[in-house]
């Protein structure tokens, strides 16, 4: 009998083909929804530890904008 594939393991077989959603949007989109403004934020902080220190800078910028809702100078 063959082995047959799904949908997901497909697609990730075709990778090229298709979008493979990163680990950390997934779990924070259990939380928050990805149209809600506390979902980029904790995105944001999330991925903070990885950055280079001008994106780090940036990432705390774009934070205390979407929190006080002013725009990003």
């Amino acid at each position: 009998m063959a082995h047959e594939t799904s949908d997901e393991e497909s697609r990730a077989d075709s990778s090229s083909q298709y979008y493979i959603i990163p680990h950390d949007i997934i779990l924070i989109r259990r939380l928050w929804p990805v149209t809600k403004k506390a979902f980029s934020i904790q995105l944001l902080l999330h991925r903070m530890g990885s950055m280079r220190p001008d994106d780090y800078r940036r990432a705390q910028k774009t934070i205390i904008c979407l929190d006080r809702g002013i725009p990003f100078k």
